[in-house]
């Protein structure tokens, strides 16, 4: 049994991120919307489909796109 939570709908979202002690600004798509949670929660399992590789090391996550 779980929580049942509303989205207020799909967007794109643009994120400001760390690469190499310089931040960039990367946009992502097709990103559901749920303004009632108190925190972002990130699929890894979704971005492997879109071609992301993600590894947890060190107390970092490494997210590579290409």
């Amino acid at each position: 049994m779980g929580i049942v939570v509303g989205h207020d709908g799909v967007r794109t979202v643009v994120l400001n991120v760390i690469v190499h002690g310089k931040t960039r600004k990367i946009k992502m798509e097709k990103v559901l919307h749920v303004p009632t949670m108190g925190c972002n929660l990130m699929s890894v399992g979704m971005m492997e489909e879109r071609g992301a590789e993600v590894s947890f090391k060190g107390g970092n996550t490494i997210i590579k796109i290409s």
